[in-house]
């Protein structure tokens, strides 16, 4: 985790935002982050967060696979806006809005 925190430092130094801009999306992807726990998701998104602007409502991606995501994992992730499943050929889209 101290890893992915300090590769979002390393992004923010090298690919720094104008001022005032904010990001607009975020995607997590590629390694299968739905093995990552809620409360690891959470330190890596409040690490983003920490070091760039980011729009509040700002569409937050998380990239599953399908053979380890289950009903109770996907309420878990109920702050991300859309889950993305990537099964063979295609990909499925689910959607979900933020709580609050």
């Amino acid at each position: 985790m101290a890893a992915l925190q300090e590769e979002a430092r390393l992004a923010a130094e090298q690919f720094p935002f104008p001022t005032g801009e904010a990001v607009h999306t975020i995607y997590f992807g590629g390694g299968t982050p739905s093995l990552l726990t809620l409360s690891e998701l959470t330190q890596l998104l409040n690490a983003v967060r920490g070091h760039f602007n980011v729009d509040p409502d700002a569409e937050i991606t998380l990239e599953v696979n399908p053979d380890d995501i289950s009903e109770e994992r996907l309420k878990e992730y109920g702050v991300m806006q859309a889950l993305t499943a990537s099964v063979s050929a295609y990909r499925v889209f689910l959607k979900k809005s933020f709580a609050g």
